[in-house]
Protein backbone atom coordinates (compact mmCIF):
# COMPACT_ATOMS: atom_id res chain seq x y z
CA UNK A 1 0.00 0.00 0.00
CA UNK A 2 1.57 3.46 -1.16
CA UNK A 3 1.68 5.89 2.12
CA UNK A 4 0.51 9.50 1.19
CA UNK A 5 -0.38 12.36 2.99
CA UNK A 6 -1.58 15.74 2.06
CA UNK A 7 -2.46 18.42 4.00
CA UNK A 8 -2.39 21.95 4.38
CA UNK A 9 0.33 23.50 2.31
CA UNK A 10 3.26 25.07 3.38
CA UNK A 11 6.74 26.62 2.24
CA UNK A 12 10.00 27.47 3.88
CA UNK A 13 10.85 31.98 3.22
CA UNK A 14 14.01 30.74 1.89
CA UNK A 15 12.54 28.44 -1.28
CA UNK A 16 10.48 29.17 -4.38
CA UNK A 17 8.05 26.51 -4.05
CA UNK A 18 5.34 24.89 -1.54
CA UNK A 19 4.74 21.62 -0.18
CA UNK A 20 1.86 20.06 0.35
CA UNK A 21 2.60 16.20 0.70
CA UNK A 22 3.94 15.04 4.80
CA UNK A 23 6.12 12.66 2.24
CA UNK A 24 7.94 15.00 0.27
CA UNK A 25 11.53 14.64 2.19
CA UNK A 26 12.42 18.37 0.76
CA UNK A 27 9.19 19.69 2.57
CA UNK A 28 9.79 17.55 5.87
CA UNK A 29 13.68 19.09 5.87
CA UNK A 30 12.52 22.97 6.16
CA UNK A 31 13.98 24.19 9.49
CA UNK A 32 11.48 25.55 12.01
CA UNK A 33 12.12 28.74 11.96
CA UNK A 34 12.05 29.05 8.18
CA UNK A 35 8.78 27.21 8.09
CA UNK A 36 5.41 29.14 7.29
CA UNK A 37 1.90 28.06 6.60
CA UNK A 38 0.49 28.16 3.23
CA UNK A 39 1.38 28.33 -0.48
CA UNK A 40 3.36 31.90 -0.21
CA UNK A 41 2.12 32.15 -4.00
CA UNK A 42 5.21 29.70 -4.82
CA UNK A 43 4.24 26.92 -7.24
CA UNK A 44 3.82 23.38 -5.74
CA UNK A 45 7.17 21.76 -5.60
CA UNK A 46 8.16 19.64 -8.20
CA UNK A 47 8.89 16.65 -5.98
CA UNK A 48 5.02 16.84 -4.58
CA UNK A 49 3.33 16.19 -8.20
CA UNK A 50 4.70 12.66 -8.69
CA UNK A 51 3.64 11.73 -5.07
CA UNK A 52 -0.27 13.17 -6.36
CA UNK A 53 0.36 10.18 -8.92
CA UNK A 54 0.48 7.85 -6.12
CA UNK A 55 -2.28 8.67 -4.28
CA UNK A 56 -4.40 8.94 -7.50
CA UNK A 57 -3.15 4.83 -7.73
CA UNK A 58 -4.26 4.62 -4.09
CA UNK A 59 -7.66 5.95 -4.36
CA UNK A 60 -7.88 4.59 -7.94
CA UNK A 61 -7.74 0.95 -6.11
CA UNK A 62 -9.68 1.38 -3.71
CA UNK A 63 -12.71 2.95 -6.28
CA UNK A 64 -12.35 -0.14 -8.58
CA UNK A 65 -14.79 -2.43 -6.77
CA UNK A 66 -17.06 0.67 -6.46
CA UNK A 67 -17.85 -0.03 -10.63
CA UNK A 68 -16.68 2.49 -13.49
CA UNK A 69 -19.16 5.55 -13.01
CA UNK A 70 -17.05 6.33 -9.76
CA UNK A 71 -13.93 5.49 -11.91
CA UNK A 72 -14.83 7.58 -14.36
CA UNK A 73 -15.77 10.81 -12.29
CA UNK A 74 -12.15 10.05 -10.37
CA UNK A 75 -10.69 10.35 -13.91
CA UNK A 76 -12.21 13.96 -14.35
CA UNK A 77 -11.21 15.08 -10.50
CA UNK A 78 -7.51 13.93 -11.46
CA UNK A 79 -7.17 15.51 -14.70
CA UNK A 80 -8.72 19.00 -13.28
CA UNK A 81 -6.26 18.79 -10.39
CA UNK A 82 -3.32 18.25 -12.92
CA UNK A 83 -4.39 20.80 -15.10
CA UNK A 84 -4.57 23.24 -12.03
CA UNK A 85 -1.22 21.88 -10.41
CA UNK A 86 0.56 22.79 -14.21
CA UNK A 87 -0.79 26.14 -14.28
Amino acid sequence: MIGVAQTSPWHSIKENRHHDNTSCTEGNNIDKENRRAGTGGKPLCEHSIPLFGDLLLLYTSRLFALGQQRLYRLGEIALTSLTALRR
